[in-house]
């Protein structure tokens, strides 16, 4: 569970009190077993074609992780997808253990849609000269061939519902924004399964909740839930969105990379929702960070490698003209009022150019008391006290306005 440094402040008593305002995070979900199982072969088995794969841009063009893989591994990755779409097992003598299970990582995180696929697998072969021989690798299902139909069919009316919601000829700037605020309003944290998978529990609750079947019928899961569930709404649109792992605060967590205008941005929507003493409110902290503003607190662990992150103007406050270039109160008001016209009139968010600009900003508002006089210069805008919060990482600043 994530926290962020917040404040309320009172127009007679300049005094910053410390309130907690939790951003929502936890572990990641995926679980792989650190032994090898030995079993019976599977029926419904699919062999790995030779060492090469389609290049298929149609069919995956949107699987940032596909791409990333040589020739042969994109065999495997093939096998794979045939395996888990008709619930069976890989048929792979040759393909080595590691090959094999940094394909079905990446498999995994290309294929959101893929719930009824735990993240385990086990393997089967024989043991020659003292060498293990794999002939069989089997990934673990959640759910039956009929149970899947049943389920697919009620994420699909759920997810097309807010599709549905997307206007003709929406900018891919403004889908990702839209999925950005749905993902982070429509389902709720699941602290019970995070603690569990804190303690190392794992069952068929959790994998629910690390999946797109806990985020969309359930409305509760962990980051993993939020991020395919991000992942798949961004891929019915069209835009590439990969799904990442890492750890924040030494925690587990997922968040994902997407694609717009040719440039890559990370974007985090389990901690897009932020609550504070039963209010509630979606900050644009996370939408489309740099790779120095992710690292902040965010450590990317992957299976594959990924790209340096350094365009900005896709990021929220870039694109909506909201970033501080001085500390002048009459800059400050003209950004403050129209953050106020986007979020509603009751929230405010801008970011600052430089740290050294947001200290320098955060001293003068919010200990100095300039903050009332930034706000009493916006038209309509008459408050005697506020809430803030403050995120040193991106430098921005919230104001809540009590009215």
């Amino acid at each position: 569970m994530k926290k962020t440094n917040t404040g309320v402040f009172a127009l007679r008593a300049f005094v910053a009190v410390a309130v907690a305002v939790h951003i929502l995070a936890a572990a990641a979900g995926c679980n792989y077993p650190d032994e090898i199982l030995l079993q019976e072969f599977r029926t419904d088995t699919v062999a790995v074609s030779g060492k090469t794969a389609p290049l298929d841009a149609e069919e995956f063009g949107l699987r940032y992780g596909y791409w990333r893989l040589d020739e042969s591994e994109r065999a495997v990755y093939c096998a794979v997808k045939k395996a888990v779409f008709s619930f069976g097992s890989v048929s792979a003598d040759g393909c080595d253990y590691d090959t094999f299970k940094k394909v079905f990582v990446v498999f995994c995180a290309d294929y959101p849609e893929c719930f009824w696929v735990t993240g385990d697998w086990s393997v089967s072969g024989y043991i020659s000269g003292g060498v293990r021989k794999y002939t069989m690798y089997s990934p673990s299902y959640r759910y039956t061939k009929e149970q899947v139909g049943e389920i697919e069919g009620q994420i699909n009316a759920a997810a097309d519902e807010f599709l549905d919601c997307i206007p003709a000829g929406a900018s891919d700037y403004d889908k990702v924004l839209a999925v950005y605020r749905f993902v982070a309003s429509y389902a709720k944290y699941d602290t019970e399964t995070a603690r569990k998978l804190g303690e190392g529990q794992v069952d068929s609750s959790t994998d629910r909740s690390c999946s797109i079947d806990g985020f969309f019928l359930d409305r509760q899961a962990v980051c993993s839930g939020f991020s395919k569930a991000t992942q798949l709404l961004l891929h019915r649109l069209g835009i590439e969105c990969a799904y990442v792992t890492g750890k924040s605060d030494g925690v587990g967590h997922s968040w994902n990379m997407v694609k717009l205008d040719g440039d890559y941005y990370f974007i985090d929507t389990t901690w897009a929702n932020t609550r504070s003493e039963g209010t509630e409110h979606i900050t644009y902290d996370f939408f489309c960070l740099t790779s120095e503003e992710l690292a902040f607190d965010h450590t990317i662990d992957a299976e594959i490698e990924l790209p340096q992150c350094n365009a900005t103007k896709m990021n929220y406050y870039v694109y909506n003209g909201l970033v501080a270039a001085s500390c002048e109160e009459g800059e400050l008001a003209e950004l403050f009022g129209k953050a106020l016209e986007l979020e509603g009139g009751s929230v405010a968010a801008i970011k600052f150019a430089s740290p050294e600009l947001f200290d320098e900003a955060y001293t003068m508002l919010f200990e100095n008391g300039g903050i009332f006089r930034v706000l009493k210069i916006i038209e309509g805008v008459n408050c005697r006290s506020i809430k803030f919060s403050y995120d040193t990482g991106r430098l921005t600043v919230t104001v809540y306005l009590d009215v």
